[in-house]
């Protein structure tokens, strides 16, 4: 699913729920770049897991937005995501916005997970959640 080994390992920590240790891997892979939108996913895991998920959901929403803006992808020399990895970061989204209960939003990340077209949901979040500024 990852295309990294090291953040593959994170995954299988975060989903046996051995949060100490994928907490220090995570930290010790922030040189693969704060802005790679895999470790974005993993560390919106690892917020989630521990209680802060306002903070997740802005991890998740980053990790989308920069999976879906080329320019940022070809100047960082990323890798564009796996489709299986794109699902569960989706899934993990409408989790979260079902916890703090927007459905609105849930319903727009759906629709854009069965779509496969995170265009309209960014463009919404963009005028909704203007926070998130990506430098191109």
């Amino acid at each position: 699913m990852f295309k990294k080994k090291e953040l593959e390992t994170v995954y299988d920590l975060l989903i046996k729920k051995e949060l100490a240790q994928a907490n220090k891997l995570l930290i010790n892979l922030r040189q693969v770049g704060l802005l790679h939108p895999e470790y974005l996913f993993l560390m919106s895991l690892f917020l989630m897991e521990t209680g802060r998920t306002y903070l997740a959901i802005d991890s998740l929403l980053l990790s989308l937005k920069i999976d879906n803006t080329s320019e940022v992808m070809i100047k960082n020399n990323f890798e564009g995501t796996t489709e299986k990895l794109v699902k569960k970061r989706y899934e993990a989204l409408i989790f979260a916005f079902k916890q703090i209960k927007t459905n609105d939003l849930k319903n727009m990340a759906i629709q854009a997970m069965e779509k496969n077209d995170a265009s309209g949901f960014l463009e919404h979040l963009s005028k909704v959640m203007p926070g998130i500024k990506l430098k191109k």
